[in-house]
Parts: structure tokens; sequence; C-alpha cells
């Protein structure tokens, strides 16, 4: 699976300057680019991303390859969490406490850890026409990060000669994503 998505990595990168030819555009070939953010669910462990990526669009055989990385900011408690909590007070003040000991803990023990992480993205998206500006999409495809897994991907997004918001949620092994981009 990874060769294949390596494949697909270098098919889509060695044409891109080609398909700014405006000859190239003529046959249906557009290439796009996106940012946005995406939250990523894995169980309880919720990650928010800021994206972005590029899109090769084939108007021909109404396909999309879409290369895509993104910047996870995952924001967790500690594993002995549930152990402290914050203790409020009447004067409006707080403080992290130990609920086995009943002793003020250290303030870290409360607050929320955060773990930024990198997380590539490679799909492939079939264009089913919905109106004159927007198609639905259905892709797989394959995601690379901490806990890399295939992905199953639908979503709404612009056509390929407009610029615009689209959205899609993606489905892979014990993980839920969603997206929304401006497509340039």
């Amino acid at each position: 699976m990874k060769k294949a998505i390596f494949a697909l990595m270098v098919l889509f990168i060695s044409g891109t300057a080609y398909s700014q030819d405006t000859k190239v555009q003529e046959f249906g070939i557009y290439d796009k680019g996106y940012v946005g953010f995406a939250y990523l669910s894995k169980s309880k462990e919720g990650n928010w991303g800021l994206m972005g990526g590029w899109i090769r669009y084939y108007e021909k055989y109404k396909l999309s390859l879409l290369l895509e990385g993104s910047l996870d900011l995952n924001f967790s408690k500690r594993e002995d969490s549930d152990r402290y909590y914050w203790d409020e007070f009447s004067n409006g003040q707080r403080r992290c406490r130990d609920s086995q000991s009943g002793q003020f803990a250290s303030n870290a023990y409360c607050e929320l850890e955060v773990n930024p992480s990198i997380r590539l993205s490679s799909l492939i998206n079939y264009h089913f026409n919905l109106d004159e500006k927007m198609d639905f999409i259905a892709g797989v495809g394959y995601m690379i990060s901490n806990h890399s897994t295939p992905i199953l991907s639908i979503g709404l997004t612009q056509k390929p000669d407009r610029n615009g918001v689209s959205g899609s949620l993606g489905f892979g092994k014990e993980y839920i994503y969603f997206g929304l981009v401006y497509i340039f």
C-alpha cells in the first residue's frame, strides 16, 4: 500500500508544472491549492489541525488526486488526570488538587498538554456532478501519522474551475476526520 501511495505522489508531483500550461487545461487537467483546518478524532482523543495541500483534477475521468499535509495539535490530559481536579474557591481562584490525598498539587497535573504532530495524506476521489457549481466526492487513500491507516472519504467540493469552500468527512481504522478548506 505504501508503494502505491508513493507512486501516486511521484505521478502527481511530476505533472504539476506541466498542467499549468493552458493547452493542458484545455484537456481538462486542473491543479488547485487549498488551506483550511481539520478535526481528527481517535477514540476519546481529538486533534485540531491546520492543513494545506494540492489537488490535481482530471476532468475526463472525473478523478482528483490529493496530497495533503497537516500540523495537528493534540490537546490531552495526562494519563493520571482522573486523579487530579480543579478546586474552585469562593474568591474566584482555583488550585489543582489530588483526589486521593486531598493535598494541593502542581497545576501541571490538571492542565491540558499540547502535543504537535504532522500528518500526511494522499487520496483519489471520484467526482459526482451535483450542479454547475458543486460536486459530491467519494474517495480512498492513506494517512501517514503516528498511527497510519487507510481512509475512506466523502465530501462536497467546488467544480475544478472555481474557487471556494469545500468540506470532507473521512473514516479510517479507529479514526473520524472532518475538514473544511478554501480551494484557490
